[in-house]
């Protein structure tokens, strides 16, 4: 069993103005980009053992990050994500908002690089999202973001699991080994 070992970090984030907690993992390989599920923190991706779960898989970086920059994202998967961050961070004209929602800036210019996204050729963008519990939103979200990128001809891949399938790292640490190879 491999047991990936971290190394705690706390500094401070003058665009948030507060202090932000997080773990780097490993030494070398591919970077991993974990970003903490809705109203968690960074320490329940350790806590679920998904740093042992991927040490020796690929990268996950958040679907936002493949999308404002597609050259230093080779791909991302995207599981049970929002897409629309106005439900929770206040209007749609909000600049920040706006600059972290996939299915707002992706309707404006000059915000993804649509043609780096299109001409990419290791694009491997995964979204997928359950049906069961608590997997609404996401399910919606997920749904909306590939109709947007379809309809845009930018390549990403849907699936949608079934109905026994919910929002929690149960499920996460099963499509993680999925996807991964891919």
């Amino acid at each position: 069993m491999i047991m990936m070992q971290g190394t705690y970090y706390k500094e401070w984030s003058s665009v948030l103005n507060r202090e932000m907690e997080f773990k780097v993992y490993g030494s070398a390989g591919v970077p991993v980009l974990a970003l903490p599920a809705r109203g968690g923190r960074f320490f329940d991706w350790e806590n679920n053992g998904m740093p042992d779960a991927i040490a020796q898989l690929g990268a996950y970086p958040a679907v936002n990050r493949r999308l404002r920059c597609p050259t230093l994202f080779a791909g991302a998967v995207g599981m049970g994500g929002i897409y629309d961050l106005s439900r929770f961070w206040g209007a749609e004209n909000d600049d920040l908002v706006l600059r972290c929602s996939p299915l707002l800036y992706l309707q404006e210019n000059g915000i993804a690089n649509k043609l780096a996204l299109v001409k990419a050729e290791e694009n491997s963008l995964i979204l997928c999202a359950g049906q069961g519990a608590y997997e609404d939103d996401a399910k919606a979200d997920t749904q909306a973001l590939a109709d947007v990128l379809q309809a845009q001809s930018l390549p990403a891949h849907l699936e949608e699991w079934g109905s026994d399938v919910s929002h929690d790292w149960y499920w996460w640490g099963k499509l993680r080994s999925l996807y991964a190879p891919r």
